[in-house]
């Protein structure tokens, strides 16, 4: 037989046999994987938990329900879920799926007790950690990444505010912060234009070596000094899959050094922070807060950290928390709860940056445009998810919750402040009316100032 006959008939029976079985194409149509990550032990969810798509730098945290969304680009992808303490899931995605759920198996504690040696001691742990530190952060030049930020205002009656928005983030050695918000959503109480502002606003790296607390700057626990300033006592030990993690505590050597509390964990071997859970101490806040105003304050951090290319550690995630009760003889505010939560993903690592974001000072830049045409906030799908109490909130809280009224004083000098403030509403509004022949009413803050302040004077990086 032709030799050319056999080679054209061979490639029509392939055509023919390619269009009746088509080899499997990848999903370019990106769409929203939601889930719940739990103990499988118990079924209770696990805060924070990171889930990652395997081989990029994208991924999420669960909020305080364990629940978790995150956008997909395309297939064959891999999500990876950890949590410390826990054996880390791998689920392999080769078809479209709109919820996963993951219930991962506890790691025992480790029950014997703590062989302690110079290298395993805490201060040896932490000056390994302090010395990686310094060999990979120099190679740090510059870093993109996506924020999404939620913040959350309560009284002792429940959500009074919540406010919401996803920017970008640029930062580089040379030339510092910049971020572009790019759209934001808040509850009718508040004014979008006056209240909201930046993921980075009161943020802080607790990887770097000066913290940023109310106007003062803390020393980190990863300061090449930190041995100098802190006590490190090693706590526990628990695994991450199969790596050890240790638990260690940190406390300032002098109790009148304005410093942090609490434990930082790190990952043996790697000598790298995974997790921090952080409080300013006592002499931090009497330094930053005028005590003799405050019955009870309390501040605390949670900060997870994850690998990139190069050895450099950044954060994922920060979480913020502020309860504060302001009384004084004759004044006594309802109790003030703050609760911020951001997410940073989708890193890119030492890029060069825009110039055109440093052709301004400006740190915080808004993309009107964006923001306009994202009136729906659908920028971010895969933002943290709002627990049930929120998404009540967003669906309740109308323009007549008035912030005066959610935080409303009492006592003797809280009558005089309401009728000076009223006084004061009325003179203004009669002046006002007196030169435009129209009457004007009152902005409906008043003029004494009750609205929380939710500005910030520094945007930190």
């Amino acid at each position: 037989m032709d030799c050319k006959k056999i080679n054209a008939n061979l490639l029509l029976t392939m055509a023919i046999l390619a269009a009746l079985w088509p080899v499997p194409t990848v999903h370019a149509q990106p769409w929203l994987v939601r889930g719940t990550v739990t103990d499988a032990s118990t079924g209770q969810p696990l805060p924070a938990a990171t889930v990652q798509l395997a081989g990029t730098y994208s991924g999420t945290i669960a909020n305080d329900e364990g629940e978790y969304s995150l956008k997909v680009q395309q297939l064959p992808a891999t999500l990876t879920v950890s949590y410390i303490g826990y054996v880390s899931q791998e689920r392999v995605l080769t078809a479209p799926a709109e919820r996963i759920d993951f219930a991962l198996t506890p790691v025992p504690f480790l029950l014997d007790p703590i062989v302690v040696t110079a290298e395993t001691s805490a201060e040896g742990i932490m000056r390994q950690v302090i010395r990686r530190k310094q060999e990979w952060r120099p190679s740090l030049a510059s870093y993109q990444a996506q924020a999404y930020a939620r913040r959350v205002l309560e009284n002792e009656e429940g959500i009074v505010s919540i406010g919401e928005l996803a920017s970008e983030i640029y930062w580089e050695r040379e030339r510092g912060l910049r971020e572009v918000v790019k759209s934001r959503r808040v509850t009718q109480n508040l004014d979008a234009q006056e209240a909201y502002i930046s993921a980075f606003a009161g943020f802080a790296n607790f990887y770097d070596d000066d913290i940023p607390f109310i106007g003062h700057t803390l020393i980190g626990p990863t300061h090449p000094d930190a041995l100098k300033h802190y006590h490190f006592d090693l706590i526990g030990q628990r695994y991450l899959d199969d790596k050890v993690v240790f638990d260690i505590s940190v406390e300032p050597k002098n109790k009148l050094q304005a410093a942090f509390v609490g434990r930082v964990s790190v990952l043996d071997e790697d000598f790298a922070l995974l997790e921090v859970e952080l409080a300013p101490s006592r002499a931090s806040m009497t330094s930053a807060v005028p005590l003799p105003l405050i019955e009870h304050m309390d501040f605390a951090y949670q900060q997870q950290f994850r690998g990139f290319a190069g050895g450099v550690r950044l954060p994922v995630d920060y979480r913020a928390s502020m309860a504060v009760k302001i009384s004084m003889v004759g004044l006594h505010f309802p109790a003030i709860k703050y609760d911020v939560v951001t997410r940073l993903s989708d890193y890119q690592v030492n890029v060069d940056m825009p110039d055109s974001l440093y052709a301004s000072e400006e740190v915080l830049q808004v993309d009107s445009l964006a923001v306009a045409q994202d009136s729906s906030f659908a920028r971010l799908a895969d933002k943290v998810p709002l627990s049930a109490r929120e998404q009540a909130a967003y669906a309740t809280i109308d323009s007549t919750m008035q912030f005066e009224n959610a935080f409303q004083p009492t006592g003797f000098l809280a009558r005089l402040l309401v009728k000076e403030q009223a006084d004061e509403t009325e003179e203004r509004t009669e002046q006002a009316t007196e030169k435009t022949g129209v009457r004007v009413e009152p902005s409906r803050w008043g003029s004494v100032n009750l609205k929380p302040a939710l500005r910030y004077d520094r945007v930190g990086g």
